[in-house]
This record gives C-alpha cells, sequence and structure tokens, in this order.
C-alpha cells in the first residue's frame, strides 16, 4: 500500500514540478528557522537569562540574540504562507487534471459502458475520488519538510551530544513500523468507503430523477429506508476506517511526548556530569518539541495514504477504459452540402453476441422520407443508432452521401446529421443555448433558429416568459414530454442536416401537431429516416421499411405492403391505439 501510494504521489509532483519545488522550498525555510529558534532559545537562556540572573547581563549580547530571535521568526512566517499557498495550489491543480482526465475517458467510452453504469458511481469517480485521491498532497509539502526537521534536529542534539542524539534516532524506526501496520489494516475499510460512496451517490441520484415515479407509487417511505440502510453501510465503512486512523494519530501524538521524558532523563544525567550546559538541555528539549508538528503532518500524510490510493486505483479503471472505437476514424473525405443519401450493406449489429439487427440491407435516395415501422424489439432504433455511429457493428458497412461512415469526421458528421429521440435530454439551461448546442453564434444565425422553431412546430416557446431565453428546468422538466420533444427537434433541425433519424421524436406531440411538423420536414431539402407508430406518420412517408426479428422483410408503399398480413396486423394495431 505504501509503495503504491507514494507511486502515485510521485506521479503528480512530476506534472506539478514548479509548484512543489515552491512548497517543499517554504517547507524547508520553516524547518530550518524553527531548529535554529531552538538554538536561539539555548542562546537566550544561557548569554541572557542565565546572566541575569548571576548579575551578569550584557545588553549588547542580548540585542544580538533577540534580534536572531526575531529573523528567525520572520523567516518561519515566510516559509509557512509559501508552503501553505503552494501546497493548497499543488493539490487543486492535481484534483482538476484527475476530473479532466476521468470526465474525458467517460464522455469517450463506449455508449454500452456509460448505460450499463450507475450514475452515482460514474459521480463518485469524477468528485469523491479525485477529492479522496489529492488529499495526501496537503500535507506532503509539510512532510518533505519534517524529514528537513528531522535531519536538522538530529544534527542539533548530536552537536549538544551524541547521547541525545541517540534518543532522537528511536523515533523514526517506530514511525515507520506503525505507518506499515496502519497501511495495512486501513486498506480494506478505505475500499468499502469508496464503494458505498458510490452506492449512496446512486441511490440519491435515482430518488431524486425519478420522483415522479416514487410520487405516483407511493414509495417514498421505501426509497428513504433503502437510502438509510445504504448510508448506514456507508456510516459503518468510515467508522472502522476513523478507529484504524484514530489509534494511529493518537499514538503518533504520544512519541514525542515519550521522546521528551526520555530526553530529559538523558539530558538532567549529562548536566549532572558536566557535558552539557542548562541551555543546552532547554534546547534539546525544544528541539522535541519542534518534532512533534511534522511528525503528527507526517502522520496525516501517511494516514491518508491508503484511502487515497484505493480512490486513485478506482480512477485508474476509469482511465482505462478503452475509448469508443467509433471516436477514432480518419476523415479522408468531407460530406457534400445538401441532402444526403444512405446506403446500408449487410449490416450486424451484436451486443453481448445477441444479434439486434441481423444482414440489414437498406437505400434512402437523397430527399426522400422513409418510415421504418414494425413491432417492438425488431431493431429499428438500433439500425438508427448504427447509422449515427452511436453503435458498432459487427459487420457490414454504411454510406451516408456516397462516403462510407468509418471515414467521416465526427463533428463533420454531427453537423451534417441529426438525431431527435423518443426521450429527449435539455440541458437546465436556456432553450437558445439547447438549441444552439455544440454550434457558435457565427454558424447559427437568429434567422436559423426561428426557422428551426417553425418547422418543429414549437410556437409555444414565443408564450414563454423570456422566450427563446427561458430557463428550462433539469432535463426539461419544466416543459410538457410533447414539448420537450418539440424542442430538440428544433435542435435537430437548426443544424439544418443533410440526413434526419427520427425515433420516434414525436410520439408525445398531438397528432395535429406531428402531422404540420412532416409536412414541413417534406419541404425541406432533407432526407429523413423515421421510426413511426402512427398511421399519420405513415402515411407522409415516400416509402415504408418493415422490419420483423432485425431483418428488413419488405419495403415499399404503404398500400403495397398491407398485402402482408404480418403489416396488415401491426397497422390495424396502431389504428385501435388511436382510436382507443
Amino acid at each position: 500500500m505504501l509503495r503504491r501510494g507514494l507511486g502515485f504521489v510521485v506521479g503528480y509532483c512530476r506534472d506539478e514540478r514548479l509548484v512543489l519545488a515552491a512548497a517543499v522550498t517554504g517547507a524547508v525555510l520553516f524547518a530550518a528557522a524553527a531548529v535554529g529558534s531552538t538554538y536561539a532559545l539555548g542562546l537566550l537562556v544561557d548569554d541572557v537569562v542565565v546572566p541575569l540572573i548571576d548579575d551578569a547581563f550584557d545588553g549588547s549580547r542580548a540585542t544580538q540574540v533577540l534580534v536572531l530571535v526575531a529573523a528567525l521568526a520572520v523567516a518561519q512566517a515566510i516559509g509557512v504562507v509559501l508552503r501553505r499557498f503552494s501546497a493548497g495550489m499543488l493539490q487543486a491543480r492535481t484534483k482538476a487534471t484527475l476530473q479532466r482526465r476521468a470526465t474525458d475517458r467517460l464522455l469517450a467510452a463506449p455508449l454500452a459502458y456509460v448505460r450499463a453504469s450507475a450514475t452515482g458511481k460514474l459521480l463518485a469517480h469524477v468528485d469523491s475520488d479525485a477529492d479522496a485521491a489529492t488529499e495526501p498532497l496537503a500535507p506532503l509539502p509539510f512532510s518533505l519538510g519534517a524529514i528537513a526537521i528531522v535531519v536538522f534536529a538530529e544534527a542539533s542534539l548530536v552537536l549538544i551530544d551524541p547521547w541525545l542524539g541517540l534518543v532522537g534516532l528511536v523515533l523514526i524506526p517506530l514511525l515507520l513500523v506503525m505507518q506499515r501496520i496502519h497501511g495495512h489494516l486501513v486498506e480494506r475499510p478505505a475500499l468499502a468507503v469508496r464503494r458505498s460512496l458510490g452506492k449512496v451517490a446512486s441511490i440519491a441520484h435515482e430518488s431524486f430523477d425519478g420522483a415522479l415515479v416514487v410520487k405516483t407509487l407511493g414509495r417514498e417511505q421505501a426509497e428513504v429506508e433503502r437510502f438509510a440502510a445504504a448510508t448506514a453501510e456507508l456510516r459503518d465503512a468510515r467508522i472502522r476506517q476513523s478507529i484504524i486512523r484514530g489509534f494511529y494519530e493518537r499514538t503518533l501524538e504520544m512519541l514525542p511526548d515519550l521522546g521528551v521524558v526520555t530526553l530529559v532523563l538523558v539530558a538532567a544525567w549529562r548536566v549532572e556530569v558536566g557535558a552539557i550546559s542548562t541551555g543546552q538541555l532547554v534546547q534539546a528539549v525544544a528541539v522535541f518539541g519542534v518534532l512533534a508538528l511534522p511528525i503528527a503532518v507526517a502522520g496525516y500524510f501517511f494516514a491518508s495514504l491508503p484511502p487515497a490510493t484505493v480512490a486513485r486505483e478506482r480512477l485508474s479503471d476509469v482511465f482505462a477504459i478503452e475509448t469508443d472505437p467509433l471516436l477514432h476514424v480518419e476523415a479522408t473525405q468531407p460530406m457534400r452540402p445538401g441532402n444526403l443519401d444512405l446506403a446500408v450493406h449487410s449490416l450486424t449489429v451484436a451486443v453481448d453476441r445477441v444479434s439486434l439487427i441481423d444482414d440489414v440491407d437498406l437505400a434512402v435516395d437523397a430527399g426522400e422520407t422513409v418510415a421504418l415501422v414494425g413491432p417492438t424489439g425488431s431493431g429499428k432504433s438500433t439500425l438508427l443508432r448504427a447509422v449515427a455511429r452511436l453503435i458498432d457493428p459487427v459487420v457490414g458497412r454504411v454510406t451516408i452521401g456516397g462516403v462510407s461512415l468509418d471515414r467521416i469526421d465526427e463533428q463533420d458528421l454531427r453537423r451534417r446529421v441529426a438525431v431527435a429521440l423518443q426521450e429527449p435530454f435539455l440541458f437546465g439551461d436556456t432553450i437558445e443555448r439547447n438549441l444552439r448546442l455544440g454550434i457558435g453564434s457565427e454558424e447559427l444565425d437568429r434567422s436559423d433558429l426561428d426557422h428551426a422553431v417553425t418547422v418543429a412546430a414549437a410556437e409555444f416557446i414565443a408564450d414563454l416568459e423570456g422566450r427563446l431565453q427561458a430557463v428550462v428546468g433539469e432535463r426539461g422538466v419544466t416543459l410538457s414530454g410533447g414539448q420537450r420533444q418539440r424542442v430538440a427537434l428544433a435542435r435537430a433541425m437548426a443544424r439544418r442536416p443533410g440526413l434526419l433519424l427520427l425515433d420516434d421524436a414525436t410520439s408525445a406531440v398531438d397528432p395535429v401537431v406531428e402531422q404540420r411538423i412532416l409536412e414541413q420536414l417534406r419541404e425541406l431539402e432533407t432526407t429523413v429516416v423515421v421510426v413511426a407508430h402512427r398511421m399519420s406518420t405513415i402515411a407522409l412517408a415516400d416509402r415504408v421499411v418493415f422490419m420483423t426479428g432485425g431483418r428488413v422483410v419488405a419495403s415499399g408503399t404503404h398500400d403495397v405492403l398491407l398485402d402482408r398480413p404480418d403489416y396488415a396486423a401491426l397497422v390495424r394495431a396502431y389504428e385501435s391505439e388511436v382510436r382507443a
């Protein structure tokens, strides 16, 4: 544990050399001044206090000693300020670096990994793990300064008397033995704390995010009990960790006191035999007093190292996540302007060796509107996600505008191919910022926004206080489901895409409004592929592609496909839902 933890700390320091150098300089300056002050204290006793008692006071000498004391006090103050400021900067900058790295890696992780991980766990990595991983950096400079204090103090004791130096040497092996025992005992409780933190965060996030479900099902008390059980688990793990740490820190605090008692006994004997003076005895005791603080700080450093190591290793697991291979494409050809044709060749997508779509072929002409129709689980959404390069196919090829999907630049793809989903996500910001997401004002002017709002039939925005500057709640909670879908559709249309993929993106919209939206989409120079569950949507499509069992089983106009019994039965079910 000690070796692994120190390895991480060395890595942090390597990245922030200048800040660490400033902090250590302050710590060493404080160490030298602190030990020097014990020497000045000895001079004060021998050259000022004792002569004053013996009526041999020398004012000139007293002034020199007092000036030395004052200079050493100023040096200590400068060292403390420099050390604390730089140590705080070291910790803050390293924490920010870890958080950025973790966030970047999670954002670049495959979509399947993010969906399979609890939100609270991911948040714990970025927040509490990064915080705990950098906790040892705050006392690190003083701990390094403590080495200087120990060296200076030990040299001071040896210069006073070798016997006193021997007493000081006993403390170092004791400290190392205690740290080894502590690191062994605290590792498992520290790991339990990190895991419990993620569990608590996950439950809290689910309860708040699903507040409507919790309320409507009367699950308030059950959620309180679930959260209480998780927090009790976290509390017990922290208590176990705190007990071990408490014994360790209290024992560390005893070491200087035991050393002072031993030192006084040895020093009294050396004074009695005339080997040292009274002032040197006072100096030796003061040296041990100086040792108390750095030993405590070093103890805090070593106590925080095991939980920091556990947290850092959890972050290492995040850093080791393989980035989504779909992000690493070599752009060889830009996408042409205007509407884009789509071609899917023998496409197969599988998750955990289970095929979601199998050997799918599809061709959509530029400017054509195609409706994907099929029962639940037939692969319609999976096909759209594969076309949008949100999931990686096992075999097969997709071309958009004549360019292979694996050769299109990521940014170019996101600007030219827009996706609107059944469950839209809106950020807790203004409507305008949600519409402009990822696009600057120089690329998207007000007329573009107004046009997108009109096409998406989102005129309700004009009735909101602030209009485009109206702030929606988290996930757009202040809007209705249909309003959220229309804002998301306007966001997709604001890019004036050449290919628009709609995954049941108007399911919560009134059928009359939906028909108006689809009619306006047909008037645009945009190729549209839409997952359809309403007859109004199917009727407006140029062509219908019928899917079942992860395959395309038929393609043609709605009237032609009605000759298929399975398609006709599905459409009748859709009509029944509308009448109901």
